[in-house]
């Protein structure tokens, strides 16, 4: 994993833009901070830390806004239990969405379906058997 994520770097980036000025010393050192966050990019390793990205801007930009990089250090977090978690779910819902739609009995729906993936009706035949027995 890098340092610095897409994400932190869009956020550092635009703060690097809005702090320096039109002139050729505010160009050199806006490269200059942006050389080194492409850096932090490129390197592997943990993330980059509150106290490193203040110390990697803040020599040039004193004015940097501490509120841009606590939300540049959230950002550069790794997702979290709750996201993994988060995604999974969506992905069952849509799966069992999709298996449901499937299942309706409309022969336009059924007849391809039927034709392609018989296996995607195995639960309105085992639905039917059960009812058959019944």
């Amino acid at each position: 994993m890098y340092r610095l994520n897409q994400r932190a770097w869009q956020i550092l980036h635009s703060e690097v833009q809005r702090c320096s000025g039109d002139d050729q010393v505010s160009k050199i050192e806006q490269e200059i901070v942006i050389k080194r966050l492409k850096k932090l990019r490129s390197e592997k390793g943990s993330p980059a830390g509150l106290d490193e990205l203040r110390d990697t801007v803040i020599d040039i930009y004193p004015q940097f806004s501490e509120k841009t990089l606590k939300q540049a250090v959230q950002a550069n977090q790794p997702p979290g239990v709750f996201t993994k978690i988060k995604w999974v779910i969506i992905l069952l819902g849509s799966s069992a969405g999709v298996l449901w739609v499937v299942n309706l009995p409309y022969p336009m729906i059924r007849w391809p379906v039927a034709k392609t993936v018989p296996i995607l009706l195995l639960p309105s035949y085992m639905s039917m058997d059960h009812h058959y027995r019944g």
